[in-house]
């Protein structure tokens, strides 16, 4: 469970560890991460243009908790914490962003919390759905331009994006580097692996832009598990 919205695959546990430690960059180190007298992880201390940043693994190599700090190893202000939390089946339920006091904040993607929800469609395809929050519980569009994301799988490849705004009504967002767009519909071309096509529509249903994509469009950033 930021960066910019990029365009990823999807990412086995096993090889979480290593993502994590080359998004450090140079000199990143770690620790037995423990808590209540047990080791349920490592922490990873890596390089940061603004100083350090801790990110805290359990053993299963999900990424639940990283936090912002300065040379002196002191919590920035601001949001400088991010919780993640996982259901049963290992998936993404909450991205929470808090500052030194642990009080929520808004974080550098424009919101507080992201809350994701797992359904299936008419089709039997995966439906995640992804609603943003302020400091209030409040519907907020973050800093793409949307309050509410959904994907539709079809087998591990994410098939098509809809963006909303807090009305619920088609955004004017950025997915993908592309402005405007309020629809994504993915297809894998033929005969040349992961390489896939995305058509980009605006509110209106007219195409904003069509283009390639290597690998699945993707929500998360990097460092999160596989789903």
């Amino acid at each position: 469970m930021i960066l910019p919205t990029v365009t990823i695959t999807r990412v086995a546990p096993f090889a979480v560890l290593l993502l994590l430690v080359q998004g450090c960059g140079g000199g990143p180190t770690s620790s037995v991460w423990m808590k209540d007298g047990q080791a349920v992880g490592r922490v990873w201390k890596c390089p940061a243009p603004y100083g350090k940043e801790y990110r805290y693994v359990n053993n299963s190599d999900r990424l639940i908790r990283s936090e912002r700090r300065d040379l002196a190893d002191a919590l920035l202000p601001g949001a400088c914490t991010v919780q993640y939390e996982y259901d049963q089946a290992n998936r993404l339920v909450e991205e929470c962003h808090y500052d030194a006091a642990e009080k929520l904040a808004i974080g550098e993607r424009g919101y507080a919390t992201r809350r994701c929800t797992y359904s299936a469609s008419d089709s039997d395809n995966v439906v995640e759905e992804h609603a943003l929050r302020d400091t209030e519980g409040r519907e907020v569009c973050g800093a793409d331009g949307y309050a509410y994301a959904k994907l539709v799988y079809l087998g591990a490849d994410v098939k098509d994006v809809f963006l909303e705004d807090t009305q619920k009504k088609p955004a004017s967002a950025r997915w993908d580097g592309v402005d405007g767009t309020a629809r994504v519909a993915y297809e894998k071309l033929q005969g040349i692996g992961e390489i896939r096509c995305g058509v980009y529509y605006d509110p209106a249903g007219k195409v904003v832009q069509r283009k390639m994509v290597s690998g699945t469009c993707y929500f998360y950033q990097v460092t999160e598990h596989r789903r």
